[in-house]
């Protein structure tokens, strides 16, 4: 091809053809020029379409990560609830010096803690190419930095729990001595400390509130928007999938209770630390849900997308209940005891 050009550029040289040849010449450049940026193009277009198989296999992987983040914060929650049920007892005095001198380990159970490793290497690696993700994925970049943002906050918590935890203890081993001797006597020494010094009770109260109100609940954000996202990329991958009861069901979660408004009979729940919950929107419009104390009062009220789940900081508190509002007025409300969330069906 080239030589084929060259033998044209002698020809018209040597018949003194200047004009042809410029203009000759000017059109092989156009032409060198046009195959340069098609193949420019084509490059572009091949290292798009890796890029955007790498993403949706990251996404893939990010799928897995999701689930398994999931089940962890479901087993941290359960953790936290056994933890809160026997504080409860303990600031209750219904821990009787019987349990303790039976249970020793009872003592260091109170300043248990749990450790969580939350996954978020595919995470990490799909926020830092956000600004390659296809168009039906660029809307979950600001879901995905509140993820890192939460887990980051369960890290740092996570190891002021366990830091307190190794204080308090390296404590007691340094100044009690029943902590390595299980005599009778020692024993006795021991539950008599637990029940009744106002010191330690202070420390254990104060260790397994940060523990629970800020470890656990964490915890509970990230289940939170790890729903949320994972959901979104299954709905995308699938747009024939609509059952999100079935979704959550999948994911071993238990609904509300549901109640109608003058219904007086409902469960407050007896849980002593905060927590999130998980709240889906399935009508086609935006819903307002208050919280109530026991009262039935407000304390404060929200909303949410048509077809969405919220990843709000949903804070649920001892003795609240939601109520779901219908042209401002109560349509349903939902009390919960342990349960993990509420679906808004069409009012």
């Amino acid at each position: 091809m080239i030589k084929f050009f060259r033998k044209i550029r002698q020809k018209l040289l040597s018949e003194g053809k200047t004009t042809k040849y410029f203009k000759y010449a000017i059109g092989e450049i156009v032409l060198v020029v046009i195959g340069i940026l098609i193949a420019l193009q084509i490059n572009n277009w091949n290292e798009q379409k890796k890029s955007r198989n790498n993403i949706e296999r990251i996404f893939s992987l990010f799928e897995a990560e999701l689930e398994t983040n999931i089940k962890q914060a479901s087993g941290f929650l359960e953790y936290g609830y056994r933890k809160d049920s026997i504080a409860n007892l303990y600031r209750k005095n219904l821990i009787s010096e019987k349990q303790l001198k039976e249970n020793p380990r009872m003592v260091l159970g109170l300043f248990g803690t749990r450790t969580i490793d939350f996954d978020h290497e595919s995470l990490d690696e799909l926020i830092s190419l956000e600004k390659e993700f296809p168009e039906a994925f660029s809307e979950l970049a600001t879901e995905l930095k509140l993820l890192k943002k939460r887990i980051v906050s369960q890290i740092y918590w996570e190891e002021k729990s366990l830091q307190l935890a190794n204080d308090r203890v390296k404590e007691l081993v340094d100044t009690k001595e029943w902590m390595a001797l299980n005599t009778p006597e020692n024993l006795q020494e021991m539950a008599q400390f637990i029940l009744t010094d106002v010191i330690i009770k202070n420390k254990i109260d104060n260790y397994i509130r940060i523990e629970l109100n800020e470890n656990v609940w964490d915890a509970s954000l990230i289940r939170n928007s790890s729903i949320a996202l994972l959901w979104n990329l299954k709905t995308k991958k699938d747009t024939t999938q609509k059952d999100v009861r079935q979704f959550l069901k999948g994911l071993t979660l238990e609904p509300f209770i549901e109640y109608d408004c003058e219904n007086k009979n409902h469960q407050l729940s007896d849980v002593n630390f905060r927590r999130t919950f998980t709240i889906y929107n399935n009508t086609k419009d935006i819903i307002t849900f208050n919280y109530l104390d026991k009262n039935q009062k407000t304390v404060f009220g929200d909303k949410i997308a048509p077809k969405k789940f919220s990843i709000r900081e949903n804070r649920l508190n001892k003795d609240q209940i939601i109520q779901v509002l219908k042209n401002g007025n109560c349509y349903k409300i939902y009390d919960q005891f342990r349960q993990d969330y509420i679906i808004i069906d069409e009012l």
